[in-house]
């Protein structure tokens, strides 16, 4: 439920209250200590589904072809290391844009670990660059 919060006087308290309880949640949780990293969002580009597949791991094998995770185009995350792995190649015939890499990066505090082709990401080559090895 959402509260107008309407009279300054009345609410001040409450304000307050809503303020400390937030401080202490992020403390809690270690809110104010961010993930190190590049920050990027995932890319539908343009066509396809707008669900995008991560996975436990970039080489050929079966077992890391096997999705572990979606992200929604537009949404945001953190790499926090880059790798070379499988070749991905995107999918036009369904609208999307060319595009082909076989740079994964690593979602940083993801467990178990989460890679992303940069295919399906926004992440700039300077981004990349500054990422170390997984």
């Amino acid at each position: 439920m959402i509260e107008t919060l309407s009279t300054p006087t009345k609410n001040a308290g409450r304000l307050a209250a809503l303020g400390f309880g937030a401080l202490a949640l992020l403390s809690a949780c270690g809110g104010d200590e961010a993930p190190e990293g590049a920050g990027f969002s995932f890319d539908d580009l343009g066509g396809g589904s707008a669900v995008i597949q991560v996975y436990q791991g970039p080489s050929e094998s079966a077992e890391d072809r096997i999705p572990n995770g979606t992200y929604l185009s537009g949404q945001t995350a953190i790499a926090d290391c880059v790798t070379v792995g499988r070749l991905v190649t995107s999918d036009p015939s369904v609208g999307e844009s060319l595009g082909a890499s076989d740079k994964w990066v690593r979602l940083a505090d993801t467990e178990p670990p989460r890679y992303a082709t940069t295919v399906y990401t926004n992440i700039t080559d300077a981004a990349l660059k500054g990422l170390p090895t997984c």
